[in-house]
């Protein structure tokens, strides 16, 4: 009786490992509220229906922007004096003084710093938070336009 417990236990072991991987090893991203795909965020920053935040990191804007003023340090808030890093310990201090009524759309590389930005900024009290889905490899995949700027030389 031990032996076909042991049993039991082993297939059931191996079942739930085969049937919990996947071919693909990352966990496929699903759009949440505030999400955006490229087109509605590009429309949406075209028409000024909010305030867009880079939360990259800033050697990362060297590849491509969606910006053509490149000499925005990391975090830099358009239109205002401020400049945030969203792992900083001061991030929350920074963006209280924001307006919380105000729209802002955050992006990043990949869409994941910018999610977490939207959700600390949403639990903030802020009421329009937007996230580019997918970040900038979305938005370059959707053929969107971008600058980019040479590494100043060493």
């Amino acid at each position: 009786m031990k032996f076909s417990k042991t049993i039991a236990v082993f297939a059931f072991a191996v079942l739930f490992a085969l049937t919990g991987c996947s071919s693909n090893s990352k966990a496929k991203k699903v759009k949440g509220p505030g999400d955006l795909d490229p087109i509605e965020f590009k429309k949406m920053m075209d028409n000024n229906e909010f305030t867009a935040i880079d939360v990259r990191k800033f050697e990362e804007r060297y590849s491509d922007n969606i910006f053509p003023d490149l000499n925005r340090p990391y975090g830099f808030i358009p239109n205002t004096p401020l400049n945030i890093d969203w792992k900083s310990s001061d991030f929350e201090s920074k963006v209280a003084k924001l307006d919380k009524n105000k729209p802002y759309g955050l992006y990043c590389r990949s869409g994941h710093r910018s999610g977490l930005a939207k959700k600390k900024m949403e639990s903030m009290g802020f009421k329009h938070v937007y996230n580019l889905f997918g970040g900038m490899k979305a938005w370059l995949k959707a053929g969107l336009p971008n600058e980019v700027l040479p590494k100043p030389a060493n």
